[in-house]
Formats: structure tokens, C-alpha cells, sequence
């Protein structure tokens, strides 16, 4: 419904107006029309077979970068 709103003399239109009027309008048009989307899980064998596989590329952006990437978790 976004992109259609988008596409339309309204929008179009919205897209002439400063920012920050712009911004606001946008906020107001489309918040009705939009939704959240829930975070998707990983399953844990697969984050795990992810963790295995990316490893040695992992340890290779290390070592090329010298940055040890702390907050990874691997």
C-alpha cells in the first residue's frame, strides 16, 4: 500500500515540501497503512552451522583488518 501511496498525486506531491514538512507528512500518510514486521529467528543448530562456516573468513577479516570485532559472536 506504501509504494501506491507513494506513486500518487499525494505523494508526489509531498515530495515538493521542505523536510522537515515532508518528513511529518510522510509519518502521517503512511503510518496508518504500515505495519511491524517481526524479527525473524534463527534456529540454533543452523546459527551454529552458520557460526562454523563463517569462521575462517571471519579470522581472515581479522587478521587482514588487525580489528579483533569484539561483539561478533564468533
Amino acid at each position: 500500500m506504501g509504494k501506491s501511496l507513494e506513486k500518487s498525486p499525494i505523494g508526489e506531491t509531498i515530495d515538493y515540501l521542505p523536510r522537515p514538512i515532508r518528513e511529518k507528512a510522510k509519518t502521517l500518510l503512511y503510518f496508518p497503512f504500515s505495519q511491524k514486521v517481526q524479527r525473524p529467528t534463527l534456529d540454533k543448530s543452523l546459527e551454529a552451522e552458520l557460526i562454523d562456516y563463517l569462521r575462517p573468513d571471519i579470522n581472515r577479516l581479522r587478521d587482514y583488518t588487525g580489528l579483533t570485532f569484539e561483539d561478533w559472536c564468533l
